[in-house]
């Protein structure tokens, strides 16, 4: 091992060897200086890596979100038509019921046929109809509402997901330029 002298500002200094002189030391901070450049677009593309990775789960945290919001949503809808079969079932079961009053007291006063029964029992039959039919349209109605809901559930969160992923396409490929 080679040592020298050098005589800087009235002072001493032992170095070793060849590896200080200026050529080398040159070298040696240009090398420095590419790994370090080296190391942080290296940085930068795993950053946009793992934040491109993060919006694709996001986006389909989202998509499941609303599948199963979307599912809940039509399972509604399906209840509320039943429910409104139901109304429209207990409807038609009282329209029978009065008409059925009506026959009994028109033959227990001795004129069934008379104007009055049945102008009364037409009445009570187009009033039960009415009200039947407004239950299954009210059912419906709301299932529709609710069907519609999930549809647009489904659009948007599809929406945002394409968004997302759109997002993550162009942070892999900003990262790595």
């Amino acid at each position: 091992m080679r040592w020298s002298m050098l005589v800087a500002d009235g002072g001493v200094s032992w170095r070793t060897g060849c590896l200080f002189d200026p050529i080398t030391l040159g070298i040696s901070a240009t090398t420095l200086m590419t790994a370090g450049t080296a190391l942080s677009a290296g940085s930068t593309i795993i950053g946009g890596f793992s934040q491109a990775a993060a919006a694709e789960n996001q986006a389909e945290l989202i998509q499941k979100g609303a599948e199963f919001t979307a599912k809940q949503q039509e399972a509604a809808a399906a209840e509320s038509r039943a429910v409104g079969q139901r109304q429209a079932f207990e409807k038609q079961r009282l329209t029978r019921l009065a008409l059925s009053s009506l026959r009994a007291r028109a033959y227990a006063s001795g004129d069934p046929a008379s104007q009055d029964a049945i102008a009364l029992g037409a009445d009570i039959a187009g009033r039960g109809e009415y009200q039947t039919l407004a239950d299954l349209y009210s059912g419906e109605n709301r299932a529709r509402g609710l069907e519609d809901e999930a549809m647009a559930t489904r659009a948007s969160a599809g929406a945002k997901a394409s968004g997302l992923r759109s997002f993550a396409t162009g942070t892999r490929f900003g990262s790595l330029f």
